[in-house]
């Protein structure tokens, strides 16, 4: 009994110590603890994140961008040689990697000068040699919100007979705000297609060296972008998915043209100049929520029209809406869209 009584006597002191602890010392310290954490959380938080480590051993430099109304890839272009860091502050960006293969200088076949024959758009204008015919290469494109497809257009009547059935996403040609191609095709909707191009692949590109690719996640939302190194061309679309979860990706130009930028910092710098490249370009706010305005401009007119056509001479009704709009306002004001079209709404209202 004597045993029993301590016993519970020791389990009532803990009990009672572990009250005290939390009552006395943690709760007070709790906002205190939140709030480090939400500082924590929002001064590492970023839309954009170099991953630079060894994964399933081989060293990645890799770009990740979240995109959103902050964040956005663009095509930055030239029409001689250039440097990545030239590219990227013509946009004014902030991020980059090099893009597509093109004929350099240092190249005796390409007669000592720097050239390039591959399809560009840029802005929905068409700066390619050959229209939209991309032969057996692949156009990785983003529109005009920025998400990102894959196209394949071949028209070309000597087009390799190998790849003739292959036209994808064809009826987006008209979506495409930037694009640049390139080949092989990585990943396709989750797919390895490489094995398409194993007759057309140099041994250069088969053998282990630094690979480069451009991919999109399965929501279209988060790009990654970068090098791999020591690994074969036809290990890389198992490494990307597995690693990266990319669901449509793209081999990059890499070798002596690998360029890499990362927060205007260089991450790869090679002596041979370059002629275009991806570059992450921050957004401006009232850059997004214009577009949205406009893009949305005919409904907010109709609703305004319905509205006017109800409620103006009714005071109290009419109020009554300013202040719903407000409330949704509050709600959605991290959703720019949304928010751009209650805020335009309300302003038009507000004007009567």
């Amino acid at each position: 009994m004597k045993c029993t009584h301590w016993n519970k006597t020791l389990k009532n002191y803990k009990i009672t110590n572990i009250f005290y602890v939390f009552k006395y010392i943690i709760m007070p310290k709790l906002s205190i603890i939140i709030s480090l954490l939400f500082l924590f959380i929002s001064s590492t938080f970023s839309y954009q994140t170099l991953i630079n480590k060894t994964l399933d051993n081989h060293n990645v430099k890799i770009i990740k961008v979240l995109l959103n109304w902050q964040q956005k890839i663009v095509v930055s272009t030239s029409n001689k040689w250039t440097r990545l860091n030239d590219l990227m502050n013509k946009v004014n960006g902030v991020s980059a990697i090099n893009w597509a293969y093109f004929c350099p200088a240092d190249y005796k076949s390409c007669g000592w000068i720097n050239y390039t024959n591959v399809p560009r758009f840029v802005r929905w204008q068409n700066i390619s040699k050959y229209g939209i015919d991309f032969s057996y290469n692949w156009v990785f494109s983003f529109d005009k919100e920025w998400k990102p497809f894959i196209v394949m257009n071949q028209l070309w009547w000597y087009a390799p007979e190998k790849l003739k059935w292959y036209s994808i996403n064809k009826d987006k040609i008209s979506n495409i705000y930037y694009w640049l191609w390139n080949f092989p095709v990585l990943l396709l909707n989750w797919k390895d297609i490489l094995y398409k191009y194993k007759w057309i692949l140099s041994r250069k590109m088969k053998n282990k060296g630094t690979k480069s690719f451009i991919c999109f996640t399965k929501n279209r939302k988060t790009i990654y972008m970068g090098y791999i190194s020591n690994i074969g061309m036809y290990n890389v679309p198992t490494y990307i998915k597995n690693n990266f979860w990319c669901y449509s990706a793209i081999n990059l130009d890499a070798g002596a043209s690998l360029w890499m930028v990362y927060n205007k910092k260089i991450i790869k710098k090679t002596w041979r100049p370059i002629m275009d490249a991806f570059v992450v370009v921050n957004t401006s706010y009232d850059e997004k929520y214009n577009y949205y305005v406009n893009k949305y401009s005919n409904l907010i007119n109709k609703v305004v029209n319905k509205i006017k056509e109800k409620y103006l001479n009714n005071e109290q009704w009419f109020n009554s809406i300013l202040k719903k709009i407000d409330k949704f306002k509050i709600i959605y004001k991290r959703d720019i869209k949304i928010y751009a079209v209650l805020n335009e709404l309300e302003n038009r209202l507000e004007s009567f």
